[in-house]
């Protein structure tokens, strides 16, 4: 048996204007609204390693399963809640605006500090 990881596509947002972290919660709505990216698509070599399985296992996260229908392999595809992400912390002091992957960052330390 062969077992795959992958990381979902770059997710459409912004993740280059800085924002406030007053702003962060909302950032975060539009980051799990958000699909994937569609002018990056999978690297070529991915698809052809990963035709032979016969299951996909995908977050609800809609970016997760639209990277794994981006693959166009044969395979089933399942969405199963076990497979989400952990929600982060959103309500964050931060004294400058920064750029979103900074607090995403923060928020994801602070997490595992809990």
């Amino acid at each position: 048996m062969k077992i795959s990881l992958l990381r979902h596509g770059r997710p459409a947002v912004d993740l280059s204007t800085r924002i406030r972290t007053a702003d962060f919660p909302a950032w975060l709505d539009a980051y799990e609204a958000a699909g994937i990216d569609l002018s990056l698509p999978p690297p070529t070599p991915l698809a052809p390693a990963l035709a032979d399985g016969g299951l996909v296992l995908t977050s609800p996260a809609r970016r997760a399963v639209e990277s794994a229908a981006a693959l166009r392999i044969p395979a089933k595809i399942t969405v199963t809640p076990a497979a989400a992400e952990i929600p982060l912390p959103s309500r964050l002091k931060w004294p400058t605006a920064v750029r979103p992957g900074t607090l995403v960052v923060a928020a994801r330390v602070l997490w595992l500090l809990k």
